[in-house]
């Protein structure tokens, strides 16, 4: 019997768990007598070699490589189902002519070969040895550590796990790359409609919801938000997609990356609390152009069109508007508003101020309060 079996890569130069598994499974079928081949490939960006296919032995097994190089993938979809593969794929194996393809990993191949093994009739089996496929790290852990159930419904997890990647790293690339993402993601999941498309409405409605609560009181990354959102919403509770607490810490881990929270503590004693500080301050260029005294009604207006899930965005006025317990109307923000414009105040970001008999917004800081009618750009922004 003719046996083929896929890999992502191979001996030599690759040799850990899943390239021994290859291994010993080609030469023990090789020794009951069967024609064995593994099909390797050079992963793009590695030594490239003169030639789309080269072909030698290891340990007295049959190796096609196939260079990647020579066919790379120009986006992230193309690691996993890359069409420029497919002729040359289904060229290999109507040379090879296996009885049957045995594969141990996607990647460099992409899922193109099964399509093109489906395409040619080969009997095709598969042996995965990690996630890839539906899974940004391949080890099906969440961004928590714990053993993750999958993606979401809306992916929001598998955001969470980049983000936790993206932020170990400082400086060089990744920050550039971290940066460009952080502004995408504004761009694109604080409009409404567009985070509907792509399923991300329900992340606007928990962080506009978090967002109302005290950072007074930090929650803890175990805590359930089942039952204080049924509290806070109601039946409403149910659009913010937080059915778990697997979810809950998503939401946090997105919090905390867009500016909108921070986490304290270790694993043991995780909490967050919301804090837009971050967020706001990301922005002040474009809500504060000059340095110009602004209305504060004017300056939130600003505030709310880019980030819906403020006072005064159409989110965060849904959420209001369904609140079991109506918020007072009296002008004043939220705890975690008022605090974050306090902490941009200290720093420099901002200065506020009050005009007498001008009309004004009352900062709440729990125990105290603050009225304050205009806004502008501080020497430190």
């Amino acid at each position: 019997m003719r046996i083929v079996f896929f890999v992502h890569c191979f001996f030599p130069d690759h040799f850990y768990g899943t390239e021994t598994y290859t291994l010993e499974l080609a030469k023990n079928y090789a020794a009951w007598g069967h024609d064995v081949t593994v099909v390797s490939a050079i992963f793009q960006g590695e030594p490239a070699t003169e030639n789309l296919l080269s072909h030698f032995e290891y340990e007295g097994i049959k190796v096609i490589c196939l260079d990647k190089n020579k066919v790379p993938h120009t986006r992230i979809k193309e690691t996993y189902y890359q069409p420029e593969m497919r002729e040359i794929l289904k060229s290999l194996l109507t040379e090879l002519r296996p009885d049957v393809v045995h594969v141990t990993h996607l990647i460099n191949h992409t899922s193109v070969l099964l399509e093109a093994t489906s395409a040619l009739g080969i009997p095709t089996y598969a042996t995965f040895t990690d996630f890839f496929g539906f899974c940004l790290n391949n080890k099906l852990e969440a961004a928590d550590g714990a053993l993750c159930a999958g993606p979401s419904r809306s992916r929001s997890n598998c955001v969470a796990c980049y983000i936790k990647e993206a932020a170990r790293s400082k400086g060089g690339r990744n920050a550039d790359l971290q940066a460009h993402f952080l502004s995408y993601l504004r761009d694109t999941l604080f409009d409404p409609e567009r985070a509907a498309s792509a399923g991300q409405a329900g992340v606007l409605i928990a962080l506009a919801w978090f967002l109302t609560k005290s950072p007074l009181q930090p929650v803890g990354f175990s805590d359930a938000p089942q039952n204080q959102l049924r509290n806070d919403l109601g039946q409403f509770a149910e659009r913010a997609e937080l059915g778990s607490t697997s979810s809950f810490q998503n939401l946090l881990y997105w919090a905390r990356f867009l500016g909108f929270a921070t986490v304290v503590g270790g694993a043991e004693s995780r909490r967050a609390f919301p804090d837009p500080s971050r967020a706001i301050s990301a922005v002040l260029g474009r809500v504060l152009p000059d340095n110009n005294w602004v209305d504060m009604d004017v300056f939130l207006t600003r505030l709310a069109a880019i980030y819906p899930v403020l006072e005064g965005g159409s989110v965060r006025e849904e959420v209001e508007a369904n609140r079991t317990v109506p918020p007072a109307n009296d002008g004043s923000l939220s705890v975690a508003s008022s605090l974050a414009l306090q902490r941009l105040a200290d720093r420099g970001s901002i200065s506020l101020d009050v005009v007498a008999d001008a009309k004004a917004r009352i900062l709440d800081f729990g125990r105290s309060t603050k009225r304050v009618s205009r806004v502008r750009r501080g020497t430190a922004a």
